[in-house]
């Protein structure tokens, strides 16, 4: 059965299955190293492991890495060379020269007669001695030949030792505590010597509505009157909560802001709603079905089609008859207004946050609430107004500079490595855990002043291709003494082949560095 080598360069998972699964061989070895990281996690195995149950094909995997091999026989996966050990094993196999039966005859003393295939042949004392030689001779050239072979063989073992070196580093974490200057007016991005970073002046602004219960109560014994709102226009009309409906010297109250819809055709847009009693001066009030009411707010107001009288009007919806009834409506208090006030403040600068952060993903701004600014816009009632909600709109504004969270980290980058090549560590910034930048001071027009603090993490700046010219050649000892005067690197851990050897490769490609 024919066997297909894929070698592998770094592919990912989804297109190493993609190869398996449309090669027409059932056998495949997948030939890679660390490279492919894809076939280095544990995860990935399983999934691979089922995929190849799956196709019913035969993968086998060839890889150098010893810590990958252990991984894989732990999975239960094939490796090559495994299963063909014994087939891989040289095979010398010498065939004596042929010799022509006539020759053979005139080299012994044969007898006249005819010779066949089955014809004994009879040899003389001095012909046996010569074919005894013969043989000698034999034996000496397939010894000779397996020795060169074997000798061959070691010579080419030892010529194509390889090594592999586990370097396992440890980490200094170093704080960082950093005072920079954000200037929007900086005629270059970083100012690394005085630590000054290009800002960006921006404004956002938000709209929002804060609605709550009314904490007052107050009890009456009169009922709400039901109005229906007409419109004939061919737009809708808004009326605010409080709007006031008339009869007479008698007022009630429309306890919700409402919208009435335009007109459809010749019919008026219509609304119906519940308004309570505000003043009522006529102990026996009833109000008839379709009793034209007043709303107070539009007499004699003029627009520019004429009064809005004349196209916005109300009547009573149901009969109305004031028999006394016992009724609890909420009432607006000063502490109300106070806190619709306070929780719409905190909501909008929570809101503001949250937009500076989704238009400005990579950016640092400074999160110091008393830069925004919160503007109420209307209050849906007053102090004793009746109501069920409260409603209180505001607009927020936050007027900033942001600045590139790529530029704090290469400036902070920057001052360590100047103080890392003072002390000439050979080390190197891995990663930065920087905290919200804290706000020192702050000029809307030029400039701000940031605090930033956290941690850097630093490691061993290792060169694998520099390491290896070093190391070319080099005794164990050597080799040993050499990482001893690396700082951040914990242990190392060397593996040879042949595992006689006692130096490393002469060849860069036969040594392998990997670091942890």
């Amino acid at each position: 059965m024919n066997k297909t080598y894929f070698y592998l360069k770094g592919e990912e998972l989804g297109e190493i299955i993609k190869k398996i699964r449309l090669s027409k061989e059932k056998e495949i070895i997948l030939v890679f190293n660390e490279e492919t990281k894809s076939l280095t996690n544990s995860d990935n195995l399983d999934i691979l492991k089922d995929e190849i149950k799956k196709l019913d094909k035969k993968v086998y995997f060839s890889t150098d890495n010893e810590n990958i091999l252990r991984l894989l026989n732990v999975k239960g996966l094939d490796i090559f060379l495994t299963e063909f050990e014994e087939d891989k094993k040289p095979i010398v196999d010498i065939k004596p020269p042929y010799r022509k039966l006539k020759n053979l005859s005139q080299s012994t003393n044969l007898s006249k007669e005819e010779i066949h295939p089955t014809t004994e042949i009879h040899y003389s004392d001095s012909k046996k001695k010569n074919f005894i030689s013969s043989l000698w001779l034999a034996f000496k050239i397939i010894f000779s030949f397996s020795f060169i072979f074997s000798l061959a063989f070691f010579i080419f073992i030892f010529v194509q030792s390889k090594s592999e070196i586990t370097i396992e580093t440890k980490k200094n974490n170093i704080p960082i505590n950093e005072v920079i200057t954000i200037d929007s007016n900086l005629d270059k991005p970083i100012d690394y010597d005085n630590k000054i970073i290009k800002g960006e002046q921006i404004k956002v602004s938000l709209v929002k509505t804060e609605i709550v219960k009314p904490t007052g109560k107050i009890f009456t014994e009169k009922p709400p009157l039901k109005v229906s709102f007409l419109n004939y226009l061919d737009y809708e009309i808004p009326l605010v909560a409080g709007t006031r409906v008339s009869y007479g010297s008698n007022v009630f109250r429309i306890q919700k802001r409402i919208v009435i819809p335009p007109k459809v055709g010749e019919n008026p847009g219509m609304i119906n709603v519940e308004a309570l009693p505000d003043i009522i001066n006529d102990d026996n009030l009833n109000i008839n079905q379709d009793t034209n009411l007043k709303i107070p707010a539009l007499e004699n107001k003029k627009f520019e089609s004429g009064y809005w009288t004349d196209f916005i009007k109300v009547k009573a919806a149901e009969n109305y008859n004031l028999s006394p009834i016992k009724m609890e409506s909420e009432l607006v208090t000063s502490e109300d207004i106070t806190n619709a006030k306070l929780n719409l403040e905190k909501s909008l600068k929570e809101a503001l946050k949250t937009e500076i952060s989704i238009k400005y993903p990579n950016s640092f701004y400074p999160s110091d609430p008393f830069l925004a600014k919160v503007n109420i816009i209307n209050i849906s009632h007053k102090v004793g107004e009746k109501t069920d909600n409260l409603s209180i709109t505001g607009e927020g504004i936050l007027e900033t500079i942001i600045v590139s969270k790529k530029d704090i980290e290469d400036l902070i980058k920057n001052s360590i490595n100047k103080d890392i090549l003072n002390n000439k560590d050979n080390l190197f910034v891995e990663k930065l855990n920087l905290q919200e930048p804290e706000l020192i001071d702050f000029d809307l027009n030029k400039k701000m002043i940031l605090s930033i603090k956290g941690e850097a993490i630093l490691g061993p700046n290792l060169n694998e291709e520099l390491i290896k010219k070093e190391l070319v050649g080099k005794k164990l000892d050597e080799v040993k003494q050499y990482f001893s005067n690396i700082k951040g690197v914990d242990t190392i851990r060397i593996k040879i082949v042949p595992p006689w050897k006692n130096s490393m490769p002469t060849k860069l490609e036969r040594i392998n560095i990997n670091i942890k």
